[in-house]
């Protein structure tokens, strides 16, 4: 996933500055959402 982020950033023109933040916001927003899915299923127990 991370390999076709940055392959499909290269195609549309992005600098390498660019496709890490955009790689960073993708990384915490996968965190964050695992991090929910864990306290929901912690919930439901």
């Amino acid at each position: 996933m991370i390999v076709l982020v940055l392959v499909l950033g290269i195609q549309a023109g992005y600098d390498p500055g660019q496709i890490r933040e955009i790689l960073s916001i993708v990384i915490v927003a996968l965190i964050a959402i695992s991090a929910a899915r864990v306290l929901q299923g912690e919930r439901i127990r």
